[in-house]
């Protein structure tokens, strides 16, 4: 949904994954270490779910669990009150109160207010729809038996991304790490810590 995949039709989670397995094999790669930010979490979860013997590893970094037992009725009500919720702001208002709400750093601000340029506020609300409306239809219990490290700015303040998190970690046992002085964006606050957390993740799993 950006860039040339613009217009995408008929989104869903499970195509998402679908469309990933097809690169994969194109390219001939049997076996991937999945890195999954926000919403890119979703199909990063979906796909290990389908296809777990190509799976290795997944980093979640600022994204929430699918797993049916994380979220309230009152949870999935407000989720899908969002876009909706989105539609009263002026253009430039949600932008800007959008990049400000991820960013701690003035880079992760000014990229995401470049990210968002050229989509419209229609794309926007619609990308917003999908991200979290959209979810709550196909989320669904999941189990994974490689290794899995959660990521979370330590000053995420994105919906409950922190406190899903949290729960992720105390229900599974996977290792939850927060990132020093960072939000939702918190790979743009604070590469240098998340590049070196994922690096040792990697690292972890190639020795073992």
């Amino acid at each position: 949904m950006h860039g040339l995949s613009r217009p995408y039709k008929n989104f869903s989670y499970h195509d998402t994954a679908e469309i990933l397995y097809n690169i994969l094999q194109r390219e001939n790669i049997k076996k991937v270490i999945l890195v999954g930010m926000s919403m890119g979490g979703y199909p990063s979860q979906h796909f290990a779910a389908m296809y777990p013997d190509m799976v290795k590893g997944l980093v979640a970094l600022d994204t929430t669990p699918l797993g049916l037992q994380y979220y309230t009725k009152t949870d999935l009500w407000w989720l899908k009150q969002a876009s909706s919720m989105a539609k009263w702001f002026p253009s430039s208002v949600l932008r800007k109160s959008m990049a400000w709400q991820v960013s701690k750093t003035k880079y992760s601000y000014q990229k995401m207010i470049s990210m968002l340029k050229p989509l419209s506020k229609a794309e926007i609300i619609k990308q917003m729809q999908i991200a979290y409306e959209y979810f709550t239809y196909e989320n669904k219990d999941v189990y994974f038996s490689f290794p899995v490290l959660i990521l979370a700015g330590d000053k995420d303040h994105t919906g409950k991304v922190k406190v899903y998190c949290r729960k992720w970690a105390q229900y599974t046992g996977y290792p939850l790490h927060f990132i020093r002085n960072a939000r939702h964006f918190a790979n743009g606050d604070n590469p240098e810590q998340v590049n070196l957390e994922i690096e040792l993740f990697i690292n972890d799993i190639n020795n073992n």
